[in-house]
């Protein structure tokens, strides 16, 4: 971990899954923060894209002071939301709220995507049995632990 540096552009990987949406700051191939938030129960009836911009409207509003002055690159596994012709309502709103940042928007294929996805893809705590929960839990950040540390080649 790295404490953020205005000079030094942002990279930001992001990623949604069915239950959790997570994030990744980068900053020199350095993670500056991890970020992951349980969807509620109306925010997991939206669409995939949905809940893709979801991700990045959240942690920009999260972490809004980390970004003033810097360069930011948004990594996202949606190719459509690269696209400019989006028609939803709550899309636009959602994209002229990070067009504010500035940032540009990169598509990151999902298999390339493996520190976000896998944080994405944890089991939540209190949707696993209770005799199995732990093991279970360990074993997935022990996966996950694992995953990162070979995968800490993001550009």
């Amino acid at each position: 971990m790295a404490y953020p540096n205005h000079n030094i552009p942002i990279h930001i990987y992001t990623d949604a899954s069915n239950y959790q949406m997570c994030a990744i700051i980068v900053q020199l191939k350095r993670p500056v923060v991890y970020w992951s938030k349980k969807l509620t129960n109306t925010q997991q009836n939206c669409h995939t894209m949905e809940k893709e911009l979801l991700s990045i409207v959240m942690v920009l509003e999260t972490f809004c002071s980390m970004y003033l002055d810097a360069k930011l690159f948004i990594y996202i596994d949606d190719k459509n939301l690269t696209f400019a012709n989006l028609n939803c309502c709550r899309i636009f709103c959602w994209q002229l709220f990070v067009e504010e940042y500035g940032p540009t928007i990169l598509y990151h294929p999902g298999k390339k995507n493996v520190t976000v996805n896998t944080f994405s893809q944890l089991p939540c705590w209190d949707e696993l049995p209770f005799q199995w929960g732990r093991m279970l839990l360990l074993s997935s950040l022990t996966s996950c632990l694992k995953a990162l540390t070979s995968a800490m080649t993001l550009p």
